[in-house]
């Protein structure tokens, strides 16, 4: 676990890189899990199309060769008109958010964080 603590930033960066270009994939984030230690990569989709199904691809791939001692774990969804925050969990790491719904549940998430820790 600690090879995921210590590449997180080098993760989110990378996958920021990789699925800025993807207009379509409308948030992304990162959960982990502890048992087996994986990491978890969360990609919501406005629509499905090759073209985002390809970019996504080859992000995931790109992110697997570069950070070969980690486990991954991918999920897609396509939203089809549904509310993101359905698929969003508590303690997720946003990576890319461009979704107005999405981008709110992050928001009101830090603020809770923020509220919490005074």
């Amino acid at each position: 676990m600690v090879a995921v603590a210590s590449n997180l930033k080098d993760i989110e960066d990378q996958l920021r890189f990789d699925l800025g270009p993807l207009t379509d994939v409308v948030a992304a984030y990162l959960t982990i899990r502890m048992d087996p230690p994986e990491l978890q990569l969360w990609t919501l989709v406005d629509t499905q199309d090759e073209p985002t199904a390809a970019g996504l691809a080859t992000a995931e791939c790109r992110l697997m060769e570069a950070f070969r001692g980690i486990g991954f774990d991918f999920t897609t969804v396509h939203l089809r008109g549904r509310d993101p925050r359905q698929f969003i969990p508590e303690g997720a790491y946003p990576v890319k958010v461009t979704h107005p719904v999405a981008l709110r549940f992050f928001q009101d998430a830090i603020a809770a964080q923020a509220h919490a820790r005074a």
